[in-house]
């Protein structure tokens, strides 16, 4: 409550029999280089063309997996239709027929592919690709490896049983969102499925604080390990493995100053939800053209609700769901015009 005095991402050659050895006799040169033609021609036709299907068992969470289409091999490396891999991980894949793109969506991440281009985009990042995405017998087929790999899954091959695998992660952080909501400040942590949270905060010696999320047996699937947040006093976090914990995804947000916050699960456990209230960080007052203002600074966007009071003539404005930042003053004097004085506190139930 702030109360202001009336103002306001080849077969060999056979030994011959015993006897008599004949030369035999020379080949005309022509003739030579006719054979010479046709060993060549005929070894050649031996050699399976570059974009020829190949004998590739494919493992994919676990289950085998058999394409209407069999996988190929071009420059080194092995493609295959794009909705088996991703749908077997749990992606979406939408076709855009006009440009001959491909988006395919797992959680927050994102990966955009055009046929016959090298450039992909990883949340918005390109990546140059070794073989861009073709299209054989009416499927688009995309490098195995990297579109598992983009998807957060571990993609390894067996020559001994000429065996792909494709396994998901145990678990992921698929993305982090800064919702600015009108009540308080969320930071939302996406994940691929139910994790134990641990969360601790640590306050800092220049003033400010750090709030650790432990995940364990997590890894990040983020463009990057940095992000910015900027609300609610929270300026920016990033992701890092756990120091002392091998398996362990440390999520660290950076805050301004120690601050209450709550912490809260989805039902499903795919979300991580930490919650901060806006905080009143400084009011002050200012006289332009006769004309009094009164400043007050939030971290986060606030709805006031504004009344008043009699005895002595006051004006009041509610901050709900705010507290005191704890550089605020509680008192701010004018003494002068309309207004005496502004006083903060917080609202007892508020």
């Amino acid at each position: 409550m702030i109360a202001a005095q009336r103002g306001p991402a080849a077969a060999g050659n056979r030994p011959s029999s015993p006897g008599i050895r004949r030369r035999p006799p020379a080949l005309p040169a022509a003739l030579l280089a006719w054979a010479a033609l046709l060993w060549a021609a005929l070894g050649w036709a031996w050699s399976p063309p570059a974009d020829a299907a190949v004998d590739v068992a494919l493992v994919i969470n676990g289950s085998p997996v058999r394409a209407d289409v069999p996988p190929r091999i071009i420059s080194g490396r092995t493609l295959v239709p794009i909705r088996i891999v991703s749908e077997n991980l749990g992606a979406r894949v939408d076709w855009d027929p006009a440009d001959r793109s491909v988006a395919i969506q797992r959680g927050q991440r994102r990966v955009h592919l055009t046929v016959g281009e090298p450039e992909a985009y990883i949340d918005q990042q390109a990546v140059t690709l070794d073989v861009p995405p073709v299209i054989l017998d009416g499927r688009t087929m995309v490098p195995l490896r990297f579109v598992g790999e983009a998807l957060g899954a571990h993609v390894d091959w067996d020559e001994a049983s000429r065996t792909v695998t494709v396994m998901p992660r145990q678990h992921m952080l698929t993305g982090v969102s800064v919702h600015p909501d009108p009540d308080r400040g969320r930071v939302r942590l996406h994940l691929s499925g139910a994790v134990d949270v641990r969360v601790t905060a640590v306050e800092g010696r220049d003033g400010g604080a750090r709030i650790f999320v432990d995940l364990p047996g997590t890894e990040a699937l983020l463009a990057r390990p940095e992000f910015p947040v900027g609300l609610a006093g929270v300026a920016r976090g990033r992701v890092e493995p756990h120091p002392n914990d091998e398996g362990t995804l440390r999520v660290i947000l950076e805050l301004e100053q120690p601050m209450p916050y709550q912490v809260s699960s989805s039902g499903d456990g795919r979300e991580v939800v930490l919650e901060f209230p806006y905080q009143v960080t400084g009011i002050h007052h200012a006289r332009e053209s006769g004309v009094h203002q009164v400043f007050i600074e939030t971290n986060g966007p606030v709805e006031p609700q504004v009344s008043t009071l009699p005895d002595p003539p006051r004006i009041v404005v509610d901050l709900p769901g705010t507290t005191a930042g704890p550089r605020l003053s509680s008192r701010v004097d004018v003494g002068r015009g309309v207004i005496q004085r502004i006083r903060a506190a917080q609202h007892d139930r508020d």
